[in-house]
C-alpha cells in the first residue's frame, strides 16, 4: 500500500492543474477504501468464506465508488488535455501569423531599401545622361549635377564638368584662331 501512496503522490505532483489535484485527492480516498477492503477480503476468504461473502458487498461498493471517481478524473483529464490542445492550436495559429507578419515586414523593408537605393542610383544617372545629351547637343550653359557627391556618381559628374570646360576652352581657342586668321 505504501508504494501505491508513493505513486499517487508522484501523480499528484505532476498534475497540470489544481482541479486535477483535487480530483486526485478525492480518488485517493476511494483507492484507500478499495485497497483496504481488498486487503481484508483476501485473507478473510482464506479463513472463513462466509465472513468473506458477508464483507464482499462492502468491497463491491468501494470498487463502484472508486470507478465513479476514476471516471470523473478521466473526464477531467480529457477535458484539460483538449483545452491544452486547443491552446496549442491557437498558439500555432498565432505563431504562423507572427511568421507571416515578419516575412511581410522583411519584404516591405527590402522593397523600400531597393527603391531608395534604386532612386539613389537611377535618378542621378538619369540626370547625368540628360546633362551629357544637352552637352553633346552643344548646350554649354548646362549645370552639371551631383559634382559634390563623394561616390561614383560624383566622380562621373566631375569628369563631365571637365568635358564641359574643355568644350568651352576648345570653342574659345577656335574663336581665337578665327580671329587671328582674320587679322593676318
Amino acid at each position: 500500500a505504501k508504494t501505491m501512496r508513493d505513486a499517487q503522490a508522484e501523480v499528484r505532483k505532476a498534475a497540470p492543474s489544481e482541479q486535477i489535484r483535487t480530483a486526485l485527492d478525492h480518488a485517493a480516498a476511494k483507492v484507500e477504501a478499495y485497497t483496504s477492503g481488498a486487503l481484508k477480503l483476501v485473507p478473510l476468504a482464506l479463513e472463513d468464506s462466509a465472513k468473506a461473502e458477508a464483507a464482499y458487498p462492502d468491497f463491491v461498493t468501494a470498487f463502484a465508488e472508486l470507478e465513479v471517481e476514476l471516471e470523473k478524473l478521466s473526464d477531467l483529464v480529457l477535458e484539460e488535455t483538449k483545452a491544452i490542445g486547443d491552446e496549442n492550436v491557437a498558439l500555432g495559429g498565432l505563431f504562423s501569423k507572427l511568421i507571416i507578419g515578419i516575412v511581410l515586414a522583411a519584404w516591405a523593408g527590402v522593397t523600400l531599401f531597393s527603391l531608395l537605393v534604386g532612386r539613389g542610383i537611377v535618378n542621378p544617372v538619369q540626370n547625368m545622361t540628360d546633362t551629357m545629351s544637352r552637352l553633346a547637343g552643344g548646350d554649354k550653359s548646362v549645370v552639371i549635377p551631383s559634382t559634390e557627391l563623394a561616390n561614383e556618381i560624383g566622380q562621373m559628374a566631375r569628369a563631365v564638368e571637365v568635358f564641359k570646360e574643355n568644350m568651352i576652352k576648345a570653342e574659345q581657342l577656335s574663336a581665337e584662331q578665327e580671329r587671328l586668321k582674320k587679322v593676318a
